[in-house]
């Protein structure tokens, strides 16, 4: 979720705030508490490879029903 500040990342699973305009790096967040910073140059295929890690948790995580 790209968000407008800290104050909406503490509402998100994976978040970044920050990396634009005049910004070299932005703020990863995880679990909606900072993480880390990261240069701008590697911020989207970053938070790419982090949302694809947690969709294959959630995937993982489901129990698939019985057929009857």
């Amino acid at each position: 979720c790209v968000v407008n500040g800290p104050g909406e990342a503490r509402e998100t699973d994976l978040g970044f705030t920050g990396g634009g305009a005049g910004g070299s790096a932005g703020m990863i967040y995880l679990n909606g508490k900072p993480a880390y910073k990261l240069e701008n140059t590697k911020l989207i295929d970053h938070v790419v490879e982090l949302c694809e890690k947690k969709a294959a948790e959630i995937e993982a995580g489901k129990i698939l029903e019985p057929a009857q």
